[in-house]
């Protein structure tokens, strides 16, 4: 799967083996966090596009554009902005 950054008009490659928070740090990028599990949502970041699916609902309160990329699975191609 590809993740494009908008702001930085990045695109990088992601594996299912880590979290979407994973990915970025790896790559250098480092969205802010706290829990990574999904209760805080300081790592929540806008979603232009693609889909991501939670294997449970995040107790975090995000809006519909929004993600927690702690706790999301990548189920598609996404654009997301930080």
């Amino acid at each position: 799967m590809q993740i494009k950054l908008i702001k930085s008009q990045t695109t990088l490659k992601h594996s299912s083996d880590n979290s979407l928070l994973e990915t970025l740090e790896k790559n250098g990028f480092y969205p802010r966090y706290q829990c990574r599990m999904g209760f805080c949502g300081a790592c929540k970041v806008t979603l232009k596009s693609g889909r991501v699916s939670y294997k449970q609902p995040p107790l975090a309160m995000i809006q519909s554009h929004e993600i927690l990329t702690c706790c999301c699975q990548v189920e598609q191609d996404l654009e997301i902005e930080f």
